[in-house]
């Protein structure tokens, strides 16, 4: 250890250094695609060497990981607050679809380049995989709690299925979104 540094300063520089290196991925990812980018070029790009990448990101999966974390992160609170105001149903589920839109919106093309790998269940980065169990299982959640907070009147033999349903449903919708190459996404928001 260097003089004068704590554990909490060299946990902070390797914080600070894994934050940086995460912005390189994904903005390689973005440019490239995430299938033509190695290891060895996200080292490049952030002039470390292959093993100092390593030791941040075990692959390029695990970036991935990160950022679909950090955007679930981001579209719980942003339901979480939409919940607030309303218990209609139908306003709830349209600010929910649009709150994903809105954590994704500055990701539009990284996603359009990931959709290739992720839209395969078989893939770790898939938001139907293994890999993807917790945030999926999250967000699922959350459309639990929005379906039992509103005034939706639905079968008894529907409601347990609903909370997945409205996710698959979102999913859809972001797929959709991220094909859309019409001005201004009008498609979607028409």
């Amino acid at each position: 250890m260097i003089a004068n540094q704590t554990p909490d300063d060299l946990r902070s520089k390797s914080e600070h250094t894994r934050e940086r290196l995460l912005k390189i991925a994904l903005r390689e990812f973005n440019k490239k695609g995430m299938d033509q980018v190695t290891m060895r070029d996200l080292a490049k790009a952030a002039a470390l060497s292959l093993g100092a990448f390593y030791y941040h990101f075990s692959n390029k999966e695990e970036i991935v990981g990160v950022f679909y974390e950090r955007r679930q992160v981001e579209f719980k609170k942003g339901v979480i607050d939409a919940q607030l105001d309303t218990v209609n149903f139908e306003k709830r589920l349209m600010k929910i679809l649009r709150q994903r839109i809105r954590t994704f919106e500055p990701n539009r093309h990284l996603l359009l380049a990931l959709t290739r790998s992720a839209i395969d269940p078989r893939s770790p980065i898939s938001p139907f995989g293994e890999g993807t169990r917790k945030i999926r299982e999250d967000a699922i959640g959350l459309f639990a709690e929005v379906i039992s907070g509103s005034d939706l009147k639905t079968s008894r033999s529907l409601k347990p299925h609903l909370a997945s349903l409205l996710w698959m449903l979102m999913m859809g919708v972001v797929l959709y979104w991220v094909y859309d190459e019409s001005g201004g996404q009008k498609k979607l928001n028409a």
